[in-house]
């Protein structure tokens, strides 16, 4: 089957998670094409056969919030040049080769030149099948939070399926604990979620918390790991780990040197180093896959903002988390409080001493809770995403 999978690219746990689906469907004989906007592209081209850059929504951060207004007039200034660079890199898709396979040279498509829109429009090559046998021509459309492969599915009719954690907000049912004193935030990002991909054919939605389904057409699953992670051995160690995926902790340093007794391993923070740099209690380290889940794995605890990829991976390994979400984004308050509402961690909206030392004094009661999840692995997403393509396709 020929599959195009849209990805998200703000922040990198969409590409994460499609690295590991794609690599999957590749795997079951599948012939899969990604469109991946932002960052995602460049995380993905690595690891997939057919990567092409889109443009996608961009937040503007300032400090450790979002500016929503500086986030709207950056989208609306950049909106017609997107949607132009978008639809040349959907009319290149459809003129690549029909049997693109693994083994054919990795991704030489990210940030190619757009192609001529010369010759026929791109609305008709995907209706004259017949005099393309030789190109791709998808039969599903799959998405993470990504809403132009959205528009591509529904211009040609095709069967879209949506796979990500964010639907979660809208489709699921989330106890009063967890949304206590933001059902304004809840009700704009539930608006906001259900405007990415409205009407797909179903919704896979990724949880490390059990919430009952209200809508129709949607299964739960549990969080679709890469395969990094799942191989990383869990083992006790003494350092904390500390992962900034956004600016806002301009304070980090001087308040983690207040806590001289704890070895602190931080990522993200200074993202020009390319080694290791100690300051007393203090080790900067550049960000690399094999790096990181090395320290995740041995660590004694982990702060973060509450991004739900690394959550996941910190509950797979055992790891308590102090979450910050990132004020204004909703769903990251829903992950954390989540989190904390479990007792797989806690969560703050102002990192200091105090709320580092009470998570490490939970830390015996945090890795009982999490004894308690189960998950195999990825095999009962992949088994629930393998039934919905195979429906799909007929």
């Amino acid at each position: 089957m020929r599959i195009l999978y849209g990805v998200a690219g703000e922040g990198l746990g969409h590409a994460m998670r499609t690295q590991a689906v794609a690599q999957h469907l590749l795997a079951q004989g599948h012939d899969v094409r990604v469109l991946a906007a932002g960052r995602a592209a460049a995380a993905l081209a690595p690891h997939l056969p057919s990567v092409r850059q889109i443009e996608g929504l961009e937040l503007a951060i300032a400090g450790n919030k979002i500016d929503r207004t500086g986030t709207l007039m950056h989208n609306l200034t950049r909106a017609l040049g997107n949607v132009r660079h978008n639809f040349a890199a959907w009319q290149e898709l459809l003129l690549e080769p029909a049997a693109l396979t693994v083994e054919q040279p990795m991704q030489l498509a990210v940030n190619a030149p757009a192609p001529s829109l010369t010759g026929k429009p791109t609305l008709q090559l995907v209706a004259e099948k017949p005099a393309l046998a030789a190109h791709f021509t998808p039969d599903l459309v799959i998405s993470d939070f990504e809403t132009w492969t959205w528009c591509c599915a529904r211009m040609h009719g095709l069967p879209f399926l949506a796979i990500d954690n964010c639907q979660s907000i809208n489709r699921l049912a989330h106890p009063k604990a967890v949304r206590a004193g933001q059902r304004a935030s809840f009700e704009l990002a539930r608006a906001i979620v259900k405007a990415k991909s409205p009407g797909a054919d179903h919704y896979v939605i990724t949880t490390f918390f059990k919430a009952d389904v209200i809508k129709k057409r949607t299964t739960t699953v549990p969080p679709i790991l890469r395969a990094a992670a799942l191989r990383a051995v869990p083992r006790d160690g003494e350092h904390v780990v500390v992962y900034q995926s956004a600016e806002g902790w301009g304070d980090l340093p001087q308040l983690l040197k207040r806590i001289p007794s704890i070895d602190f391993h931080i990522y993200g923070y200074r993202r020009e180093i390319t080694a290791d740099v100690r300051d007393d209690n203090l080790l900067y380290r550049p960000i690399s896959e094999h790096g990181f889940l090395h320290d995740l794995a041995s660590c004694r605890a982990v702060i973060a903002s509450a991004g739900f990829t690394l959550m996941s991976e910190a509950l797979w390994l055992g790891k308590p988390m102090l979450a910050v979400p990132l004020a204004g984004q909703f769903e990251q308050m829903l992950n954390a409080r989540w989190l904390d509402h479990l007792g797989y961690g806690m969560v703050t909206e102002s990192l200091g001493r105090k709320e580092i030392l009470r998570l490490l004094e939970r830390g015996d009661q945090c890795r009982d809770k999490m004894r308690r999840h189960r998950q195999h692995g990825n095999a009962e997403a992949f088994e629930v995403i393998d039934h919905q393509v195979a429906r799909l396709a007929r």
